[in-house]
């Protein structure tokens, strides 16, 4: 087996003791996020404003079969699918694969707080690897798609991605498709989901709203004149006005997987130094 096949073979492992793990320590680590938010909406997803449910509602086709299993299941089979989705998504966005930056992906301080809470940016990041990494148009559009479950950390990565396909015509087209049949399915569910959430400034990143667009912007438009997906993720916390802690997952694994390999470690420590002087 070559070391690829052998770190594969150890996150799929990986990945199963953690679905283990969370199964039997679900009531004592009580992931408020799964079965304060989405729990509840997924039952009644027309009235989601009533749970601070805020995500686009395809969410809902992704989440709700998790449910047929228990809250119990349902919560360790997010948190596997989420911890796989990391891993493959450093190694899927590098040249190399490495597994160094397999590990310091799903295992940081970021990761650790999204599983905690139930949370489901690693669902996105599989969408941002999809996006980043592919070529072919229908791939691409997919992971997009996927990827905007959580707009708020995928969305800079999302229009660099785009920029650098060769296929953007049909790409678009795709989008133009999936557009108008959500609003077949859920009306202008966009409206709701401004109205829902019309104030919100709770960034714990950079908590100067809106003065981060200054450094963010430029970001932004040098990942896409470089067409390079790592300064539109580190733009992030300077572009939108609600970002939590588990958000600066998106950061680890974009910079762990993008960074030269002797630097790709920054990717671990950035945010884990973050959170040790914002947090405790």
């Amino acid at each position: 087996m070559t070391a690829v096949r052998v770190w594969h073979v150890a996150l799929i492992l990986f990945c199963l003791v953690l679905f283990l793990f969370l199964w039997f320590y679900a009531e004592d680590i009580y992931p408020d996020d799964w079965l304060d938010y989405y729990l509840p909406a997924s039952k009644d997803w027309s009235n989601r404003a009533a749970y601070e449910v805020y995500n686009p509602p395809w969410l809902i086709l992704i989440l709700k079969p998790l449910f047929a299993f228990g809250w119990q299941v349902g919560y360790a089979i997010l948190g596997a699918v989420s911890a796989a989705g990391i891993g493959w998504c450093a190694a899927a966005m590098s040249e190399d694969g490495h597994w160094l930056r397999v590990l310091l992906a799903v295992l940081n301080v970021p990761a650790l707080i999204m599983l905690g809470l139930g949370q489901v940016d690693g669902l996105a990041l599989i969408g941002v690897g999809l996006a980043a990494a592919s070529l072919d148009w229908r791939i691409a559009s997919g992971g997009m798609f996927l990827a905007l479950v959580k707009p708020q950390i995928s969305l800079p990565s999302l229009l660099i991605s785009f920029w650098k396909n060769p296929r953007k015509k049909q790409i678009a087209a795709a989008g133009v498709v999936l557009g108008v049949l959500s609003l077949i399915l859920w009306g202008f569910w966009f409206q709701d989901t401004a109205e829902m959430n019309p104030e919100v400034t709770w960034n714990q990143a950079f908590p100067y709203w809106p003065y981060g667009l200054l450094i963010g912007l430029p970001l932004l438009a040098f990942g896409l004149y470089q067409k390079e997906e790592f300064y539109g993720m580190t733009a992030v916390p300077f572009l939108v006005p609600y970002l939590g802690p588990h958000t600066l997952i998106g950061i680890t694994v974009v910079w762990v997987a993008r960074l030269p390999l002797r630097w790709c470690w920054l990717g671990w420590v950035v945010p884990f130094g973050w959170y040790v002087i914002n947090v405790l």
